[in-house]
């Protein structure tokens, strides 16, 4: 299936001063070109306000040692885009003027600093220095920018060290998903189904270093980064540069950190045992204390290859999970799971301990008979047992249910009625591995380039979630692995002229599949040949918990090509550039490939009751002669999706004095 939705958007964005964005886009699906740093600017003068042309600017990060050398143009206007996050210095230089050095500009992603240079005339051998740091309002941006720091990333508490859980506290954006802790459980779709500003997620980009970080066919990550591998984010809303595409949300940009002129690493362990928790309240002795067991680890090391020139970083981490959940639902007795379904009544029980006890009856439906009118009759089983054998397949079914072991006293009607009657302790077990690798180099004055690769691979085994036991079909095995590649490359072509390439990649490939599958089990059930034998058979309505019975794969390929031109022609600053990008997915899964088989408590019920006879018929006495009321099998599902995006963009940024 293909799908080919052509759209021509023309978007105006109001900037500083005089402006004027022009947004065309041929497209099949959202496009997102952008920032992968921050953006440095200014005009420089001299003491009495006049513009100083061609002054020479070295722009110099504190950090790494790195220097970015241009020159202002002939209204003394510069502008550097794409710098890394991070402290910097700039130094500014003519004949005739003194040198003037301003230090602690900060620089974030997605951010535009302006600075208003000022020359004093003396030697060049002279030096001004200016200590007070510029205003910290973004001034040349339209947009709504909530940065959230390396200093917060590093110490604010968080469930998981997830990176991404920041979001949520950012103004505007709220999770789509109820409950959602952020932590450690989600392989990436409740991370993105976010709302910025009342806005659907499916409108909202992720951004990683510049690059499309979303799998566009579902809309999950492709990539969390971990606390140590992110330098900063930013969340954008509101009038968005036109680099940006078109989106009605907002955008989480995020960016990876590099190494620095001196070597930082980090080593760290977290743990968590059930010998620092409570007893669950459910789990008395002698039942043994459920099992927790939650260990994540890690490390980062950056560093210098070549001093104020190539840089190297990387990160690894993983965790491994084993939480107790525990279950409390209803399973046949022992005489049910024999036919005797004489003790099966329904209890309503007053504050004051007082019970009524209700009998429910069963009827043989091999005893239908019509008594006129369009009404049927049956008999019921005689002492409200099935003598009967029961049916081979139920019987075989039957041994995956598991026996009673509980009741709570605290409920007098469940201990009548036999509800609630299991309680099983079970267990969910995850495990996450992630890693990243990073090298810049400033290879020239002029050109500078930097390459990142990402590895995610994360494992759910979906247990906990029924009273069942037996892991055949309980369980589902969830594993997703995904890898993100980028190398960007910026060339100073000349003072009036930069250019920015990227070339980046996310693919993704998500296999789940219960342990039953392809495993012949309806036959060794008993089944007959014409079931298909992809995994355990689907049973409902026979008030039993379901098993699990879906596998599937999918796979996801984001290639992503993006040029950016950076041109100033007198107080003019335009971007104008191309993003290409090539979503394509497929998706092929069933959900109950070996049928479904339904019961219905009216097999076993009187079609035509007496007044005031009370309940009858039970679902799993009809499970037990083996009357299906219908039965069904999912179709192998396939979908494949090619989309192809191509946005073209042109922004005029004008600064008026």
């Amino acid at each position: 299936m293909k799908r080919f939705t052509p759209r021509s958007i023309w978007n105006p964005v109001r900037l500083k001063g005089s402006s004027l964005a022009v947004v065309a886009v041929m497209a099949f699906g959202a496009a997102h070109a952008q920032d992968v740093g921050g953006t440095l600017s200014g005009t420089v003068h001299d003491a009495q306000g006049a513009v100083v042309p061609n002054a020479r600017i070295v722009i110099r990060n504190v950090d790494t040692g790195v220097v970015t050398d241009v020159n202002g143009n002939g209204l003394g206007v510069f502008t550097v885009p794409s710098l890394h996050g991070g402290n910097y210095e700039v130094r500014v230089q003519h004949e005739g003027f003194k040198e003037t050095l301003q230090r602690g500009v900060v620089l974030q992603i997605g951010s535009s600093v302006n600075l208003d240079l000022k020359l004093d005339l003396g030697g060049i051998s002279e030096t001004v220095e200016v200590s007070a740091e510029p205003p910290s309002m973004d001034l040349d941006n339209g947009a709504i920018n909530t940065v959230v720091e390396r200093k917060q990333i590093d110490e604010l508490p968080l469930n998981g060290r997830n990176t991404l859980a920041l979001v949520l506290l950012t103004p505007g954006v709220r999770s789509l998903v109820p409950n959602n802790q952020s932590g450690f459980a989600d392989r990436g779709s409740a991370l993105s189904n976010i709302s910025i500003n009342g806005s659907p997620s499916g409108m909202n980009g992720n951004l990683l270093d510049g690059a499309n970080n979303l799998q566009v066919y579902t809309g999950e990550l492709a990539i969390n980064p971990t606390v140590d591998a992110v330098q900063e984010f930013v969340v954008l809303s509101g009038t968005l540069s036109a680099e940006y595409g078109f989106t009605s949300g907002g955008v989480v940009n995020m960016s990876t950190r590099s190494g620095t002129d001196q070597i930082h690493g980090t080593a760290y362990g977290f743990v968590r045992n059930d010998a620092f928790d409570a007893r669950n309240y459910f789990v008395r002795p002698p039942t043994a204390k459920p099992v927790l067991r939650y260990q994540q680890f890690g490390g980062a090391l950056g560093g210098p290859i070549r001093h104020d020139r190539m840089f190297y970083f990387g990160n690894y981490e993983q965790f491994n999970y084993n939480q107790p959940v525990v279950q409390i639902g209803t399973v046949p007795t022992a005489a049910e799971k024999q036919g005797d379904f004489s003790n099966l009544v329904t209890a309503t029980c007053a504050a004051s301990g007082s019970c009524t006890v209700t009998p429910i009856t069963i009827y043989n439906p091999a005893t239908t008979q019509a008594i006129g009118g369009g009404k049927y009759t049956r008999q019921p089983y005689q002492g409200n047992k099935i003598l009967t054998a029961e049916d081979p397949v139920a019987k075989a079914i039957q041994a995956y249910y598991p026996d009673e072991n509980y009741q709570n006293t605290v409920n007098p009607a469940d201990v009548i009625s036999h509800t609630n009657n299991r309680l099983t302790v079970a267990s969910n077990k995850r495990w996450m591995r992630q890693a990243t690798g990073r090298w810049d180099d400033k290879l020239t004055n002029k050109q500078s380039i930097f390459a990142r690769y990402s590895y995610y691979n994360f494992f759910n085994d979906n247990g906990g979630t029924s009273i069942l036991t037996d892991p055949l079909v309980t369980l589902r095995y969830d594993n997703t692995l995904s890898q993100s590649a980028i190398i960007a490359h910026t060339y100073t072509i000349s003072s009036h002229l930069i250019n920015e390439f990227r070339l980046a990649v996310n693919r993704t490939y998500f296999q789940f599949a219960t342990p039953s599958y392809n495993g012949g089990w309806p036959q060794k059930l008993g089944l007959p040949s014409i079931v298909p034998l992809q995994t355990f058979p689907q049973i409902s309505g026979n008030g039993e918990p379901s098993f699990q019975t879906t596998a599937g794969v999918r796979a996801v390929t984001n290639p992503q090509v993006i040029d950016i031109v950076t041109l100033l022609h007198g107080k003019h600053s335009m971007r104008f550039g191309v993003d290409w990008q090539l979503d394509r997915g497929n998706n092929f899964q069933t959900f109950n490939p070996a049928s479904q088989y339904n019961f219905s408590s009216g097999l076993t019920s009187n079609p035509t009751p007496p007044v005031g006879s009370g309940p009858t018929g039970n679902g799993f006495a009809s499970y037990y002669l083996g009357d299906v009321t219908s039965a069904s099998a999912s179709v192998n599902g396939y979908e494949a999706e090619r989309n192809y995006i191509i946005s073209f963009f042109a922004q005029d940024d004008w600064k008026v004095s």
